[in-house]
């Protein structure tokens, strides 16, 4: 059954009125919020939706804890911002957290003042979209991640902006679509680690330490891609570290110290890697090889 709920209220709520309408919804309810400050820590437990209906729906966690749980799948959130999370890296206090659910979708959403933004664990097919994220103002170290896929697969990443959060990280997840992201003043804009079969496209990326690092991981293209002035004298373009089966495709890097860094790439015996057509424009050392590195084949690139 669809239920639409319209609240009427609007200034700062006390009391969790929030949560008491969610846990009162049934199941597929649809709950459309007016301008407001909303009390967060919220946790949502079954399939749901939230919509800000207008400007001004905010959700403020008052600096303590996850600002929105969800332990379901169908679930969507949109057009809210989502703020003042608490600061405990232990617990991950988050924007919103997402655990073992699927066809999800947070979309169009701002969030700030949260330690961690969207942290997703063990959820797939999924879209996680146009939303606009940044960490605390603390220093680039002790900031949280502004998106966390931990064993997540086949979900749609995309248009999301990332700026002033540690990494984005892709750890154990397979079967991703990355595309069209933007990542600013970060670490790590985009950090894999056992991962294969996604799909890294049309994303750009400027002012961070590293572009985009691949670990330990295989069968994976990246296309399309854009990394402009990584910083300091180590700043890094793409790196590839004992990855496998990768194609790197048309992608251009401008203004960093190394424009691709490949170690022990390949991994896997007879295995290869495709470099192809990349553009490399006014960095300190275009490729670098560290340690052994063969069968790394390297086509139409632009010096």
């Amino acid at each position: 059954m669809l239920c639409l709920f319209y609240f009427i209220f609007s200034s700062f709520l006390d009391a969790n009125i929030l949560q008491d309408a969610i846990d009162n919804a049934p199941e597929g309810s649809i709950l459309r919020l007016p301008a407001g400050i909303y009390k967060g820590n919220i946790s949502i437990t079954k399939p749901l939706t939230i919509i800000g209906k207008e400007d001004g729906v905010v959700i403020d966690a008052e600096g303590k804890g996850t600002v929105i749980t969800i332990k379901s799948s169908y679930v969507t959130i949109k057009n809210l911002r989502i703020t003042n999370s608490g600061d405990r890296h232990e617990n991950l206090d988050s924007a919103i957290s997402i655990a073992e659910g699927k066809h999800c979708e947070i979309s169009n959403c701002v969030i700030d003042d949260c330690l961690f933004g969207i942290d997703m664990q063990m959820v797939s097919n999924s879209i996680i979209s146009n939303n606009k994220i940044t960490s605390k103002d603390l220093d680039l170290g002790l900031r949280g991640d502004g998106l966390r896929l931990w064993y997540s697969n086949d979900n749609i990443i995309k248009n999301n902006s990332l700026v002033k959060s540690r990494d984005m990280v892709v750890w154990y997840s397979h079967g991703n679509e990355i595309v069209d992201n933007s990542g600013e003043h970060g670490r790590y804009s985009l950090h894999f680690m056992h991962a294969g079969k996604n799909i890294v496209k049309n994303n750009h990326y400027k002012f961070n330490s590293v572009g985009i690092f691949f670990m330990y991981s295989k069968d994976t293209i990246a296309t399309g891609n854009t990394v402009r002035s990584s910083l300091g004298a180590t700043g890094m373009g793409i790196g590839l570290k004992d990855v496998s089966n990768f194609t790197l495709k048309d992608n251009s890097i401008i203004y960093c110290a190394q424009g691709i860094y490949i170690d022990r790439s390949p991994f896997e015996p007879d295995a290869k890697n495709w470099l192809i057509g990349n553009k490399f424009l006014y960095n300190a050392e275009a490729i670098h090889f560290h340690s052994l590195s063969e069968n790394n084949i390297l086509k139409i690139m632009l010096f």
